[in-house]
């Protein structure tokens, strides 16, 4: 009766000490799997982040310009207060006097408003161009086919500019911007005429030293 009961309580210790580390490997079990699903996550938002910086870069221009506008407004501003004040100051009759503020301001507000209205900033990304109107919330799209020509201006005593001419529900519409920097317009030229072949480049004067450069990779009937 003895041994029975020694024999019982060692098969009972025994059976206690196998559900005790049947307990613990599946507590490993379950910790291992935790952490695994925790690296797994971890990777998965690295991997998440990483496809968003490369679709940011993706989404980033070539190439950007914006207008002159602004710096122009200011002169114009200027140049007619001045004018204005010196009306002004001239004249001793009080309607004068408020006649020349009045259309003083008149055409200072004007030219604020225009500015406001016509002053962008181009992107040239992959995909489309992309027009942000600086003042107002607007943005225009432009896709590469509808571009006709690009036109280099370099007039004196003025900055170099581009503008692009295109389509636009069925109406032919043009922008003009800052030049893109002089070093890299002929990447730009080649690069724009990567996404429509058929875009037709201009330079004017027509003796300035761009038309050369162009002539160098075209030929001299480029422009046709």
């Amino acid at each position: 009766m003895y041994i029975y009961k020694v024999a019982k309580s060692l098969g009972f210790n025994f059976g206690q000490k196998k559900k005790k580390q049947d307990q613990k490997l599946q507590l490993c079990a379950q910790t291992e799997t935790k952490s695994f699903l925790a690296s797994a996550l971890r990777l998965a938002e690295t991997l998440a982040k990483i496809l968003s910086i490369n679709d940011h870069l993706a989404d980033m221009p070539k190439y950007s310009s914006k207008t002159n506008l602004v710096w122009e407004a200011f002169l114009a501003c200027l140049i007619i207060a001045t004018i204005g004040f010196g009306i002004y100051s001239a004249v001793e009759n009080l309607i004068y006097q408020i006649l020349a503020i009045s259309i003083t301001l008149i055409l200072i507000g004007l030219i604020i408003y225009y500015a406001r209205t016509k002053a962008f900033s181009i992107l040239f990304e992959d995909k489309h161009v992309i027009v942000k109107y600086r003042f107002i919330s607007k943005v225009k799209h432009i896709n590469y086919s509808d571009i006709t020509e690009l036109k280099y201006i370099n007039a004196s005593k003025s900055p170099t500019t581009n503008e692009i001419k295109f389509k636009e529900e069925e109406q032919n519409l043009s922008l003009k911007f800052l030049s893109i920097e002089y070093e890299s317009y002929i990447e730009f030229v080649k690069w724009i005429k990567s996404k429509n072949n058929k875009i037709q480049l201009t330079v004017f004067p027509s003796d300035n030293y761009m038309n050369h450069r162009l002539q160098e990779i075209y030929g001299f009937k480029y422009r046709k």
